[in-house]
């Protein structure tokens, strides 16, 4: 717990502190194009879909799918997790891409909005899409947003930089944050060098 001074005074209160959200790679993934892939979206078919890790089965369900002439068709799944068992219907929705086929998409059970994949937490055994559950991936949380700052504002960083202010830790973490940042403009540049070199290969200019 960590202590946060609110309201007038000298009055503290107690506040949790902020946890992370889930993330993408740890949870349960129901992708409606590898179902389709697998052939699974006949009517009448049924059958059982296994999440391994590694040699290890962490969870399974028993579908069904049953197709309506006015399109609604259905996935009734039974999740399987451990001692937990959840039984749901999904429902699903078709699209015609302009190359032709069809494009299969769940509507999430708690939005209602279409959505390729569905996720299972950590937490909970009800499929819903990333937003309904909060869920980040990784690379979003190791993001550090100071960095993108920096980047914009040179004189910022500057700034910084030459500040003598605050602690000797301070002043070090300001530090790595000018470095992170120094090293980000240096990949993009590399980037856009890169970017240059290969218009002009294609330009047939450089051989």
């Amino acid at each position: 717990m960590e202590l946060f001074p609110i309201g007038l005074g000298n009055r503290l209160e107690k506040r949790p502190k902020r946890t992370r959200a889930s993330l993408v790679e740890q949870s349960l993934r129901i992708d409606a194009a590898d179902l389709r892939r697998s052939a699974v979206f006949r009517h009448g078919d049924s059958g059982r879909l296994i999440w391994t890790l590694g040699p290890t089965e962490i969870a399974t369900a028993r579908y069904a799918f049953t197709s309506q002439s006015a399109g609604a068709d259905e996935l009734a799944i039974e999740l399987q997790r451990g001692n937990e068992r959840r039984r749901t219907r999904l429902v699903l929705t078709t699209t015609s891409p302009n190359f032709g086929g069809v494009r299969f998409w769940f509507c999430c059970p708690r939005c209602s909005r279409r959505a390729r994949t569905l996720f299972v937490t950590e937490q909970e055994l009800a499929p819903a899409c990333r937003s309904c559950h909060g869920l980040q991936y990784r690379s979003a949380q190791k993001h550090d947003a100071r960095v993108d700052a920096l980047r914009k504002d040179e004189a910022k960083m500057y700034g910084m930089l030459f500040d003598s202010s605050g602690t000797l830790l301070a002043r070090l973490r300001r530090l790595r944050l000018i470095i992170k940042a120094l090293r980000a403009i240096e990949r993009d540049h590399a980037k856009r060098m890169s970017g240059r070199l290969k218009e002009t290969c294609n330009n047939g200019c450089l051989r």
